[in-house]
């Protein structure tokens, strides 16, 4: 995936979603039903949907893809100070 395309599904989901919702989105065994319910807490269901979609399209590209997409909310400037160190940990710690 080029990085465009990183950068538009990642602004897609949400920086925030991006992060906030990673152990539940980045979870294999957790159903794509069951993704959505979670994020439906949250978002409607058209959004959740959208959210879990685009996450595993990022996600099918590899953990390289992850690994910017974290790196990318890391940087970002508008995002609070706690979600951008959240980014950080989940990005040193992926398989």
């Amino acid at each position: 995936m080029d990085d465009i395309k990183l950068h538009n599904k990642l602004n897609s989901i949400g920086k925030t979603a991006f992060v906030n919702y990673f152990d539940i989105l980045s979870n294999d065994q957790i159903t794509d039903t069951d993704k959505i319910n979670a994020l439906m807490k949250e978002y409607d269901y058209e959004g959740a949907s959208i959210r879990v979609s685009f996450f595993k399209q990022i996600a099918k590209s590899g953990n390289d893809n992850i690994a910017k997409a974290l790196k990318l909310i890391e940087e970002a400037k508008r995002i609070d100070k706690i979600t951008r160190i959240k980014a950080f940990e989940y990005r040193i710690h992926l398989k």
